[in-house]
């Protein structure tokens, strides 16, 4: 006694208003599912993603901002001098790599920290993706195309905070390369956060 398809076929024509009602509570559920992720994170209670830091480029100084922030920020120097810094360590982060708020790129060296690279949009790209954002949040699903697909065409990195390249350009891909290089054999890269 096997699997009959014939059968469930029968049963399904039977019982037409059955199927058509569970047909409709699959659907409901998955549109649901998707409004709820689609919505993302509530805006008012705890997030899970940590502060992160930003740099200066007038200061030369890091500072801590909001993970959705959108490089390059207005800082008290100037408009447009703060971008998203990512800064490592080899084996972890250090007593003080939660706390490095006022310093510089050289001062990471005596904590074992270092950049791994500065991050910054072009004007173009921040203006489209605070659209895709703002679509997102009133639950347009063609926002997420641009968020997942569109993210690399407008971002920048550096190495250096001077010299900027397209996140998808051959620069920006070796500077990613060469992170790994920079912890020695079995010490793992660990990226820090502010207050951790």
């Amino acid at each position: 006694m096997g699997f009959d398809p014939g059968k469930i076929r029968d049963w399904a024509n039977d019982n037409s208003a059955a199927v058509t009602i569970g047909a409709i509570v699959v659907m409901i559920a998955s549109l649901a599912l998707l409004w709820i992720n689609m919505r993302g994170p509530s805006r008012s209670g705890p997030s899970d993603v940590p502060d992160v830091y930003f740099y200066d480029v007038d200061t030369k100084k890091f500072f801590v901002a909001a993970h959705d922030e959108l490089p390059p920020i207005d800082t008290e120097s100037g408009t447009n001098k703060g971008f998203r810094a990512f800064i490592f360590g080899c084996g972890g982060c250090g007593s003080d790599g939660g706390d490095l708020e006022g310093k510089s790129p050289k001062e990471l060296q005596a904590l074992n920290l270092f950049v791994g690279y500065y991050e910054g949009f072009t004007p173009e790209h921040k203006k489209a993706v605070k659209e895709a954002k703002a679509k997102a949040d009133a639950g347009d699903p063609s926002a997420v195309y641009y968020m997942e697909e569109g993210f690399g065409e407008g971002v920048m990195r550096s190495a250096d905070g001077v010299n900027w390249f397209p996140a998808n350009s051959e620069q920006a891909i070796e500077i990613n390369r060469n992170l790994g290089k920079k912890c020695p054999s079995g010490s793992r890269l660990k990226q820090c956060y502010p207050g951790r």
